[in-house]
């Protein structure tokens, strides 16, 4: 039996509204007042935070006589004015504590309760269900950034609950949460501790080979160290050709819609195999712009994006396109393409190296690609060390997909059980009867 919850109020009867700071990320310092922006809402501390405990970029002190209007209290909410994804429009976080003193940051809309009978945690688990994210959802609007203004927020409809059911439902999520966000940790700490032992395998394998018992000798890479004597090394360059693609003009879109040829981003480099692509272009796009064909088997490294992306690779295994940033390899017959790739997951958080001490924009070019140092052992030795990997890392992938399932189930489920408390349809009185 559900108690679902009937009465709705406006936002506007509930809450008052005010701006954050008005500053960007070049106004944080080492030392001042903590600062809550948009980026953290969405990143980091969507739903709650607590300025004792959550770690907090800094501004001026100046600001406590400037802005005193941003500073926040217990039991106010934060809202991200703008975000770069449907998604993530309308997210929102609740202060359970402003410690020594919070102030809201760029981007951000304050929420501040106008009436007595609110429980401020039923509410910060509130903003989080569909209820009210699907009435901001369907108020919106845009392309690349969707913004939350005061007209959108004042328009919804909130449920309106008692303050003693109000605060049962916060009760309820807090203690069941609790168990669920621990299990949650719990698999995202297995999948760390699978990727990492994923990496150190293949590295293992393609520095040192399956013969731990060979001759070993310097291998002439800093980080590296020894390596097979029998094996040699040698920059790419030596051995392998390189190529990049080209963006057609996204606003032509004659180049992209029903287009049937495969168009490789960095986005779309998987850490693995590549057999399709979401984005494709037209034939008009490949004849009237310098898109290229590379071939399957060719090798591709990310060189733009900064840390979190120079260096993720992928294999081909259908001809494709590409967009400048991505470099394909094509090696010729002394490296097969597959080991070569495994060389490639090895390598790839030394791409940085190459990055930051080449320019100050921490990306990498065709020549940093070609001056990479490769350890190149005999062609049955590299079959031999594919068919090893291969089977190795399909075991450890296929354990991450059901730990990342898991994951997946956990938080679809979180989700779900927030929707139905705070909505009533889920009558946790009846639930909890006998706990």
């Amino acid at each position: 039996m559900t108690m679902k919850f009937n009465e709705r109020v406006s936002f506007s009867a509930v809450f008052s509204l005010r701006r954050g700071l008005n500053i960007t990320r070049a106004n944080y310092q080492e030392n001042g007042v903590p600062c809550l922006s948009y980026g953290d809402v969405h990143s980091r501390y969507l739903g709650f935070v607590d300025a004792a405990v959550h770690p907090l970029p800094k501004v001026s002190t100046d600001y406590l006589d400037s802005a005193p209007q941003c500073l926040l209290k217990a039991g106010e909410f934060v809202f991200a004015d703008t975000s770069e994804d449907y998604e993530g429009a309308g997210n929102c976080t609740c202060v359970l504590n402003e410690s020594d003193g919070l102030f809201a940051g760029y981007h951000t809309t304050v929420a501040s309760p106008v009436r007595k009978e609110i429980c401020s945690r039923y509410y910060g688990y509130y903003f989080l269900s569909e209820d009210f994210r699907n009435q901001i959802c369907k108020a919106i609007s845009g392309i690349k950034v969707f913004s939350i203004t005061n007209s959108i927020l004042n328009a919804t409809r909130l449920l309106f609950p008692n303050l003693k059911t109000q605060e049962n439902i916060a009760n309820f999520l807090d203690k069941k949460l609790n168990y669920i966000d621990t299990l949650i940790e719990q698999k995202r700490e297995e999948s760390k501790k699978l990727s990492e032992y994923r990496q150190s395998l293949i590295t293992q394998v393609v520095t040192k080979g399956l013969n731990t018992n060979v001759e070993m000798k310097d291998s002439g890479v800093p980080w590296w160290g020894i390596i097979p004597t029998h094996w040699h090394v040698e920059k790419l360059g030596f051995f392998a050709q390189t190529k990049s693609g080209t963006t057609p003009s996204s606003s032509n879109r004659s180049y992209y819609e029903d287009g049937i040829h495969n168009w490789v981003r960095t986005t779309d480099l998987n850490l693995g195999e590549i057999t399709d692509t979401p984005v494709k272009l037209t034939e008009l796009a490949l004849k009237e712009t310098a898109c290229q064909y590379v071939p399957k088997d060719s090798v591709l490294i990310a060189m733009y994006g900064g840390a979190g992306t120079v260096g993720k690779y992928g294999l081909l295994q259908v001809e494709s396109t590409l967009n400048q940033a991505v470099c394909a390899i094509f090696p010729n017959s002394k490296v097969l393409p597959k080991y070569l790739f495994y060389q490639a997951a090895a390598f790839r958080k030394y791409w940085m190296v190459y990055a930051l001490s080449t320019r100050k924009d921490p990306n990498i070019s065709q020549e940093d690609i070609q001056r990479w140092k490769v350890f190149i052992p005999p062609l049955k030795e590299q079959n031999d060390i594919i068919k090893y990997l291969d089977k190795k890392v399909s075991e450890i992938d296929t354990i991450s997909t059901l730990t990342q399932q898991a994951i997946e189930l956990l938080t679809e489920y979180r989700s779900s059980l927030i929707s139905a408390a705070v909505t009533g349809e889920l009558n946790i009185e009846e639930v909890t009867h006998g706990e």
